[in-house]
């Protein structure tokens, strides 16, 4: 008999799974995300989650009846697993901005990348 799993213990294995793969992809891309980000600031951001909320609609759209196809299935936890990595470098990636000069960076980053959303 399979022993239930209860939710913190869900919560810790998938936030473990979400660490793993943001370790590996970080590595091997060299922290491409921070460095786009640097460059063109949070739009680059918004741009990349809004792909992946794109692909999780179209997902969506195709599971008809409750019922998922195996290889969407893996493309839908795949999917769900990139968005919430970015939204938490996104987060990472604030942070920083907020650990330094916040008001001389405001203006150069932030809030120039949002006026062109």
């Amino acid at each position: 008999m399979q022993q239930k799993i209860n939710n913190h213990d869900r919560f810790k294995s998938i936030t473990q799974q979400l660490y793993e793969l943001w370790a590996d992809k970080n590595t091997r891309y060299q922290d491409s995300f921070t460095q786009t980000l640097n460059k063109y600031g949070l739009v680059a951001a918004l741009t990349r989650i809004e792909d992946k909320i794109n692909r999780l609609e179209y997902l969506f759209r195709g599971c008809k009846d409750g019922s998922i196809d195996p290889g969407i299935r893996w493309t839908l936890y795949d999917t769900i697993n990139d968005t919430i990595n970015y939204l938490i470098m996104t987060k990472m990636w604030l942070e920083t901005l907020w650990e330094h000069n916040w008001k001389e960076i405001k203006s150069k980053i932030l809030w120039e990348s949002c006026s062109k959303v």
